[in-house]
């Protein structure tokens, strides 16, 4: 039996704007669930290149580059009108969103709704590794 840890998993739509990582969640937690069945095993599926559009870690990255998550995901300024490069989704089209408060354009390699997180930057990495400590 598969447990989504996101209650919209349940009900097939993108959970809501929530910090990330097991602690946040409302579901059981996954210890607490192992210590109470033993003998249960729990496989998390973590997915740790994007967040939701919805994230207040993106919210915060769209206000521009006095925010304090500006480099925590992917931006680029456009060139001649378009999207910085060529780069296509995995679901088809630009892999670049256009983001008009902030002026730059955001990378989701899947869906716009999933801008990608930029690894390149210290704090996300801190900030991902301590979710994976859960």
């Amino acid at each position: 039996m598969a447990l989504p840890l996101w209650p919209a998993a349940a009900s097939s739509s993108w959970p809501s704007a929530q910090e990330p990582g097991i602690r946040s969640t409302p579901w059981p937690n996954p210890h607490r669930v192992a210590e109470a069945s033993p003998g249960l095993r729990v496989v998390l599926d973590l997915v740790l290149n994007h967040t939701l559009h919805e994230h207040p870690w993106f919210l915060d990255s769209r206000r521009g580059h006095a925010s304090a998550h500006h480099d925590w995901y992917v931006w680029h300024f456009g060139r001649n009108g378009g999207p910085p490069n060529n780069w296509l989704s995995a679901f088809g089209g630009s892999a670049w969103e256009y983001a008009p408060e902030r002026g730059e354009y955001y990378y989701r390699f899947f869906s716009k709704q999933q801008p990608d997180l930029n690894w390149r930057s210290r704090a996300v990495r801190q900030a991902m590794f301590d979710v994976m400590r859960f």
